[in-house]
């Protein structure tokens, strides 16, 4: 697991071996993936993998970005297990709800599964959690801190999952919003 600051997002999306989640603080930036473009406004989430993704048009970007394998969530979860949808078909199982929270990342998701527009107070849950991952990376109090920062981790992953569980009312009101202010959602 690690957590960055950045305002340039290009070169911190390229390690192809993390999951990636990139908190959008600030500003806006077009994400461009497998053929399709989508303007993405702060406040919102964009999560990724190892795909082929590139961003145009970035204004007053500040970002956060998580970066974590899938492996910290579940052993099994290596990006290459991940990549081959094995996990798609184990409905029932605990193994099954687990990739729930990292499916969302791997590649081949559509665009609009990978962008989250998300509401202030869901911002500020979002990064508080993220604040507290880098802060026990950081810290390393005592020997606990693994066990506290994959904690901090699994929550945020929870929360990710009930953004896109909320039935779109955020998500329809968000890109009401973007549409008025930018033409497009």
């Amino acid at each position: 697991i690690k957590v960055a600051k950045a305002s340039d997002v290009a070169e911190l999306v390229a390690d192809s071996s993390m999951l990636k989640l990139l908190i959008v603080n600030e500003g806006r930036v077009a994400v461009n993936l497998a053929g399709t473009r989508k303007l993405v406004i702060a406040p919102a989430l964009i999560c990724l993998s190892e795909e082929e993704v590139s961003f145009s048009e970035a204004t007053n970007l500040d970002l956060t970005i998580v970066y974590f394998k899938g492996t910290e969530v579940r052993d099994e979860f290596t990006m290459e297990r991940m990549q081959s949808g094995e996990f798609d078909n184990e409905m029932g199982r605990t193994i099954y709800q687990d990739y729930l929270l990292v499916k969302g990342f791997v590649s081949g998701e559509n665009i609009d599964n990978k962008i989250i527009p998300i509401n202030s107070s869901a911002h500020l849950k979002v990064l508080k959690l993220a604040d507290a991952i880098d802060n026990e990376l950081d810290v390393q109090a005592d020997g606990f801190w693994p066990c506290r920062s994959r904690s901090f981790l699994m929550e945020l992953l929870y929360s990710i999952k009930f953004l896109r569980a909320d039935g779109g009312k955020d998500r329809r009101r968000l890109c009401a919003r973007q549409l008025l202010l930018q033409g497009g959602c």
